[in-house]
């Protein structure tokens, strides 16, 4: 998850520095690594329930 968070700010940078936008809407890597993380935290949750169980 780091390292997707890492690869697409240095990723966001670089398109926002040659399209000359400072904010482009195409961009949405905090939402990418906000889903990676509710993903992996509902796949440790059933582990740990089934775990218990």
């Amino acid at each position: 998850m780091v390292a997707v968070f890492g690869v697409g700010v240095w990723a966001s940078d670089v398109y926002r520095r040659r399209t000359g936008r400072e904010d482009p809407g195409e961009v949405a890597i905090d939402e990418v690594v906000i889903d990676e993380a509710a993903g992996q935290g509902l796949v440790l949750t059933s582990l740990l329930w089934s775990l218990l169980s």
